[in-house]
């Protein structure tokens, strides 16, 4: 459920023309981002 929320914010911030980015997301949000394709689909921080 938190992706699916996180995907939709990005869409909402595509439209409006803002890149969403994730400042010091936890290990397991990035695993997740890893493990699911989607870690393209945002602006990652490092650590």
């Amino acid at each position: 459920m938190g992706l699916a929320v996180l995907l939709q914010v990005r869409r909402h911030t595509d439209r409006a023309g803002v890149r969403l980015t994730l400042e010091r997301p936890p290990v397991s949000l990035r695993r997740l981002l890893g493990l699911t394709g989607t870690s393209a689909h945002f602006g990652v921080e490092p650590v």
